[in-house]
């Protein structure tokens, strides 16, 4: 049986549930790899926003530009939130 929208064929939903779930069993060890942890988070929020504000200086048009800057701006909060001390 085929979907009429599409050239897909059509599971039953208890199916594909449980082949989504044997799915994400045997994924699950490999979707979180243990890497050690070397800088703080936000070290790589503040490169992410230079390395952005950079190419927004190499960028000649200004929407593009003004999106860059303001991606820029918020890895910036982002890492400014995560220095905080915990209350």
């Amino acid at each position: 049986m085929t979907s009429p929208y599409l050239d897909l064929p059509l599971f039953r939903l208890e199916d594909a549930l449980k082949a989504g779930v044997k799915a994400l069993r045997a994924t699950f060890h490999c979707a979180m790899p243990d890497f050690p942890n070397h800088a703080p988070p936000s070290q790589d929020y503040r490169q992410l926003a230079h390395r952005l504000r950079e190419l927004a200086r190499e960028t000649s048009r200004p929407y593009a530009r003004q999106e860059l800057l303001r991606l820029s701006g918020i890895y910036d909060r982002r890492a400014e939130h995560l220095d905080r001390p915990a209350d």
